[in-house]
């Protein structure tokens, strides 16, 4: 019985939809995520790997997996793609999967923990996510810095399994009781209020708050409130006014200002568009490599 915790040994073989035993064959464990499990693998015939294998961990969640594949097979500019959908059988039990390629150069995340970054690469980091989300017309609602990889130190976005498209009309296939899913500490204010915001409410500018908090914590080395918060301080410090967020100070009036901006409660009262976030973004950009001392 395949459950959450399976974790599959070097060596295991793995066939592919079509019963052909052995195609895939793992290399080593990665990491386990909200419903899938990941593995370095060989694919059989195929001489250009390695490769990423995506596994579904959760019967229940096959469509949101399945969607998540979408995404990456039908937008390539900006993303992690994937090379195929599939499914695989565990334990004789059959399970979907996808694969991906496999980018040695990590995520965001070990970037964020080993400081080996520039402020204004960073910035051209965000600027980059806005871009790639606003040309798929992709509402991601799970954007954290684990959820980007780099290939050529450009950043690709991946794990769409949360995503919907920006228009509300285009939704209905999605359902509602996605409205609350993310990861707490990067949601915006809107997605943690599941029993007042319906999912058509959930629009770009829920996105740009989490971008601009990446950002923030990319600027500092952490993100503006506490790690060990409870969920409830965690909401009620996202509810707040700017001024009462006590944001720390970037001696930088341009980037003051965008995380004042797009870190406010009221969405009306944010970018409005990816594209005024980027205009910020690239104000920023430009005071920071004009020379000016950040302190």
């Amino acid at each position: 019985m395949l459950t959450p915790d399976t974790i599959l040994q070097p060596g295991t073989l793995l066939p592919d939809g079509a019963g052909d035993p052995g195609v895939y064959r793992v290399l080593e464990y990665i990491t386990s995520g909200g419903m899938a499990s990941i593995y370095l693998v060989d694919v059989k015939g195929r001489k250009d790997g390695p490769f990423i294998l995506k596994i579904n961990g959760k019967p229940h969640r096959v469509p949101e997996f399945y969607r998540e594949a979408w995404w990456q097979h039908h937008y390539k500019c900006g993303i992690v793609p994937c090379y195929w959908s599939d499914h695989t059988s565990i334990n004789n039990e059959p399970v979907a999967c996808y694969v991906m390629p496999y980018l040695r150069e990590g995520s965001l995340l070990h970037k964020l923990a080993t400081r080996t970054y520039s402020l204004p690469e960073a910035v051209s980091w965000i600027h980059a996510l806005s871009e790639t989300l606003d040309s798929m017309n992709c509402v991601h609602r799970d954007l954290k810095p684990e959820n980007v990889l780099l290939f050529a130190r450009a950043p690709l976005l991946a794990d769409f399994g949360l995503a919907v498209p920006s228009k509300p009309d285009e939704r209905k296939e999605w359902g509602d009781r996605l409205t609350c899913a993310g990861t707490p500490n990067y949601m915006s204010p809107e997605q943690h209020l599941q029993h007042m915001v319906q999912n058509n409410e959930i629009d770009c500018r829920s996105d740009i708050f989490t971008l601009a908090l990446m950002l923030y914590e990319f600027w500092f080395g952490n993100l503006p409130f506490s790690n060990d918060i409870t969920e409830r301080e965690l909401i009620a410090w996202k509810l707040m006014k700017p001024k009462d967020k006590k944001l720390t100070s970037t001696k930088l009036p341009t980037a003051d200002e965008l995380f004042t901006t797009a870190l406010t409660v009221k969405r009306a009262e944010r970018y409005q568009t990816h594209a005024d976030f980027r205009r910020a973004l690239l104000r920023v950009h430009a005071e920071l490599t004009r020379g000016q001392k950040i302190i």
